[in-house]
């Protein structure tokens, strides 16, 4: 295994490790049918899993010296990308909020949590509906930007800081942080990618992941006290737990309250989903006619066919046999593809998720294009999320942009081994 792959490798395992190391020792202690059933099939998800990331990198490949002929073509690609995210950001706070807010954007953030929350972006006009369509186009910047930040000179550095700095805002106005942790997450595997000795970067990536922690945090915190909640995670109570007044996260953070808060938000971010796969291995599976791995997916069948599944999915289920809120709580991306799988498939299919992670990094190594670039961003951002949800799946959005962005990335396997035309 290449030494670049195998360091995301580890890095992925030790977050999945970590995740599920909270779930059972942090601050929430949750009330669920069956510890042993959850640690045996999280096991078992992570055996499938390293299996896959094993396959995607065993065909032998020459590393080929890319020449960069075509230099006008990525540059079109990536200035069209950014300003895409500029236009339809702008326009998606516009849409929701009638304003763009800059100056008072922080003490707002819980209160345009909650307005967006009784807004829906996907059908409220002809913009929303084209951003809901061509979101694929905006998924290239960010790769293409920090993979060539170095290079990026005058007009075209400027767009790219303008964008991450327009995006950001987009999500601070909506009371959001998941597409500042989709930037982070993004300079995390494209840093990964560049450098053959991590050290040259470590300290850049751990500046990066404590900022986004601290600010994530804060947002959770803001948010919190809009329902009424003290920072206080001990104050903080969640259906089907109960809280632990002193863990490990005290003796680190030497019981400062502030710290420890933040640490416990984001752990609760991403890993209370396992409480809803435990919830989801009692029950039996029914079928979704394969759309139920997609919540996007299973609205147009509703919408436009007539065709119902959300019903038997197991996000729903558990909510009216468990009380696990469904749309509220998460229950892992596992419970999403055992939708449509089972439990019994869905450890295969992770297998092939595994698989296509490192067989597009491995590519990327190979040829230097920007579609396997961006695959490679797009799954690793999934990584992230497996304990949380099919992120990558979920939102329309999101949905039409994986598919545009998987399709790209199967249809130039063969043009990209034949010419440089697509290269970094």
């Amino acid at each position: 295994m290449n030494k670049i792959i195998k360091r995301i490798v580890i890095i992925s395992d030790a977050y999945l490790f970590f995740s599920i190391l909270y779930f059972f020792f942090g601050r929430y202690k949750w009330d669920i049918p069956s510890n042993e059933k959850l640690i045996l099939y999280y096991i078992i998800l992570m055996i499938f899993l390293n299996i896959g990331f094993y396959l995607g990198t065993t065909k032998k490949k020459t590393y080929s010296n890319v020449k960069k002929s075509h230099e006008n073509l990525v540059n079109t690609i990536f200035i069209i990308s950014m300003i895409t995210i500029i236009i339809y950001q702008i326009s998606w706070v516009l849409v929701i909020l009638g304003k763009f807010d800059i100056i008072t954007i922080i003490t707002n953030i819980g209160s345009n949590y909650i307005d967006r929350l009784e807004g829906s972006t996907d059908e409220i006009s002809l913009l929303m509906q084209l951003r809901t369509l061509t979101w694929g186009i905006t998924l290239f910047a960010y790769p293409i930007g920090f993979y060539r930040y170095k290079q990026l000179q005058g007009k075209i550095k400027i767009l790219f800081i303008a964008t991450l700095l327009i995006d950001i805002m987009a999500s601070l106005n909506m009371g959001i942080s998941k597409n500042i942790g989709d930037i982070v997450i993004i300079f995390l595997i494209i840093s990964l990618i560049k450098s053959r000795k991590i050290s040259n970067r470590i300290y850049k990536i751990a500046a990066v992941l404590i900022l986004f922690v601290v600010i994530f945090g804060a947002i959770q915190i803001i948010r919190d006290r809009s329902y009424g909640y003290d920072q206080d995670s001990n104050q903080i109570e969640f259906i089907n737990s109960t809280n632990r007044n002193f863990t490990i996260v005290d003796i680190i953070t030497l019981n400062n309250r502030t710290i420890s808060s933040v640490i416990d938000r984001f752990g609760f971010y991403i890993s209370h989903g396992y409480a809803g796969l435990a919830y989801s291995l009692e029950i039996g599976h029914e079928n979704t006619l394969g759309i139920g791995i997609s919540r996007a997916l299973m609205e147009y069948f509703d919408s436009y066919l007539g065709i119902s599944v959300e019903q038997n999915t197991y996000v729903y289920r558990i909510d009216a046999e468990y009380g696990w809120p469904n749309g509220i709580y998460w229950s892992t991306a596992f419970v999403w593809v055992a939708a449509s799988f089972g439990f019994i498939l869905t450890p295969v299919i992770i297998m092939m998720f595994g698989f296509a992670l490192t067989h597009s990094i491995k590519r990327f190594l190979s040829y230097k294009d920007i579609f396997s670039l961006t695959m490679s961003c797009i799954l690793f951002i999934q990584v992230v999320y497996l304990p949380a949800n099919f992120q990558i799946l979920q939102s329309r959005p999101s949905f039409f942009g994986t598919i545009t962005v998987v399709v790209a990335y199967l249809f130039t396997s063969k043009r990209v081994r034949k010419n440089d035309k697509f290269s970094v």
